[in-house]
């Protein structure tokens, strides 16, 4: 944290809270830069994340996700490049 990072997790850790951080670095770089407006598909290389039909596919496969997975991928996704 002193070098730079922005949060922590440790090895044992929830997805609700994983999720929760995600989310408040996702609003503390919104300053930064604008976000895709919901209505639209977030695309990532092969990936591809479509918010409204919440669906999400791998070079053109299907995933099975949680609802909490889906939301997972979809703040990674939106913070593709950012993420370091």
């Amino acid at each position: 944290l002193e070098v730079g990072a922005d949060d922590y997790v440790p090895k044992t850790f929830s997805t609700r809270e994983l999720l929760a951080r995600l989310r408040a670095v996702l609003r503390r770089s919104r300053m930064n830069q604008a976000l895709p407006p919901a209505s639209e598909s977030v695309v990532v290389n092969d990936l591809r994340v479509d918010v409204e039909s919440r669906t999400a596919t791998l070079a053109g496969e299907p995933l099975t996700l949680t609802p909490i997975e889906f939301d997972m991928l979809l703040s990674l996704a939106r913070a593709a490049g950012r993420v370091k």
